[in-house]
């Protein structure tokens, strides 16, 4: 199951993991989440649709990733 909610400007906010969770299962929840919402990519949309990727810690700075690396894992 993936739940993600956007804003006014476009931005997805989206939870996939505690600190307690395993490294393995943090990558697996991401990728989860990438292709769901690659998936949800309206038929009307041209172009590419995820331009980039941003990860945080709820009051740390963003890491940016490639969401074709993530794709592709």
């Amino acid at each position: 199951r993936v739940f993600f909610k956007n804003d006014k400007s476009g931005i997805v906010h989206f939870s996939f993991g505690k600190v307690s969770f395993a490294p393995e299962k943090l990558q697996e929840n991401l990728a989860a989440f990438v292709k769901a919402l690659a998936s949800s990519k309206p038929a009307a949309s041209k172009g590419k649709f995820l331009k980039k990727l941003t990860i945080s810690s709820t009051m740390g700075i963003g890491i940016q990733i490639s969401p074709d690396e993530v794709l592709s894992v």
